[in-house]
């Protein structure tokens, strides 16, 4: 169990991950304590010393080449187009962050990811760290609220990942997305105030439980993930980690294919990307491409001959008040089946390396998360256009 307590201090936090590599395969020494609890000054004084790096001050903001881009991000705040990067940057933070986050706390549970993945990405956080960068150094004006400074770090690193997009090559050893994703992960690794975000972390479990923890969220079993059962404690905790992950990797993807193909207000594409997100509209949704060759491996993790005779049997037997139960815990099932996938790949696909070794695994990584949402959601997308076109040639019509 992980218990947290009200106290905001920096010197009373107590983090069991900097004992760990980051796949979590090296453990320290002190390993066999059943209870970490808060530890004296000198301990307080060394601890702080060894994450220095995580609260520096670093300036080296990935960088955008665009000086269109870069003026629509910094200098033309409100408009239409620097709110759909702003829209844009937000997933792609949100993504960021929390890969990072699963990656260097590989004891921590889905619940406290999210409450750090929120108080990480505020408004305050972002307007502190576009203060210490150099986003804005050609902009002489000053804005009124932390809110207008963290829309602007959002649209800047909205504009980042766009970059990217349209100036990748498709050369191995020159993949430009993986290098903007890179510097991203590594801005804000080193930004990230980790310490005075979260209380005080209390680990109150059994070492060996914990150490299995370790050994299993990185390496456990695809297919054990999509069956896990409720008493199966290993399996559920990686589960829910990947979900976790895989709820970002879900919402960037979709974003980033909403920003590039509808020519309509942010508002609009918000609410509908939203509705989109929805457990029974991805059930819906993903149903057309179950049963694709391409994605067998996706396939496999919905246990189709299994669940679904069940599923059926059951439904047979019941009235329509409980069809509609099942109806919508099998939707849930199936939407954490798939964000188990996505989270799954990214954490095993999208490695913090500058080694062109690395750089086939991170495309590969990245094509299989970006070309399974694209499948889910693009005809239903081309449905939204081609109903947009048509009562756009309907207004023409009658003027």
């Amino acid at each position: 169990m992980i218990r947290i307590s009200a106290n905001f201090n920096l010197q009373y936090i107590t983090l069991l991950s900097r004992n760990y590599s980051r796949w979590g395969n090296e453990v320290s020494a002190d390993h066999t304590n059943t209870v970490i609890k808060i530890h004296n000054e000198k301990n307080i004084d060394s601890f702080e010393k060894s994450t220095q790096h995580i609260n520096s001050t670093d300036i080296n903001v990935p960088k955008l080449n665009d000086l269109k881009l870069y003026e629509v991000v910094t200098k033309m705040i409100g408009t239409p187009k620097f709110k759909k990067f702003e829209f844009l940057g937000d997933a792609y933070l949100d993504l960021v962050v929390s890969t990072i986050l699963l990656q260097t706390f590989p004891t921590y549970q889905k619940n406290i990811l999210i409450e750090m993945l929120y108080n990480i990405t505020n408004n305050k956080n972002f307007e502190e760290l576009i203060k210490k960068s150099t986003i804005l150094e050609n902009n002489e004006n000053s804005f009124k609220n932390s809110k207008v400074y963290a829309d602007v770090f959002e649209a800047y690193f909205g504009a980042i990942s766009y970059e990217a997009y349209i100036s990748k090559e498709f050369n191995q050893n020159n993949d430009i997305i993986r290098v903007k994703w890179n510097d991203t992960i590594k801005y804000m690794r080193r930004n990230i105030k980790y310490l005075d975000k979260y209380g005080s972390v209390s680990y109150i479990s059994d070492p060996c439980r914990r150490l299995t923890q370790l050994r299993n969220t990185m390496n456990i079993d695809l297919q054990s993930l999509f069956n896990y059962k409720l008493d199966d404690y290993q399996s559920r905790f990686a589960s829910e980690r990947c979900i976790f992950l895989g709820t970002y990797v879900l919402k960037y993807f979709l974003t980033k294919l909403y920003h590039d193909n509808l020519n309509r207000p942010v508002n609009e594409i918000s609410t509908l990307r939203d509705s989109r997100l929805k457990e029974q509209k991805i059930n819906f949704l993903a149903e057309q491409i179950k049963g694709k060759s391409s994605y067998s491996l996706f396939y496999s993790l919905f246990n189709k001959n299994k669940n679904k005779n069940n599923v059926k049997n059951t439904i047979k037997n019941t009235n329509k008040n409980t069809n509609k139960y099942i109806n919508k815990a099998t939707a849930a099932q199936c939407v954490n089946h798939i964000k188990i996938y996505l989270g799954y790949i990214a954490i095993n696909h999208f490695p913090y390396s500058y080694d062109k070794k690395c750089n086939q695994l991170f495309q590969l990584g990245w094509k299989t998360c970006e070309s399974l949402i694209y499948d889910i959601y693009f005809k239903d997308m081309q449905e939204i256009l081609n109903k947009q076109l048509a009562k756009n040639k309907h207004k023409l019509i009658n003027r």
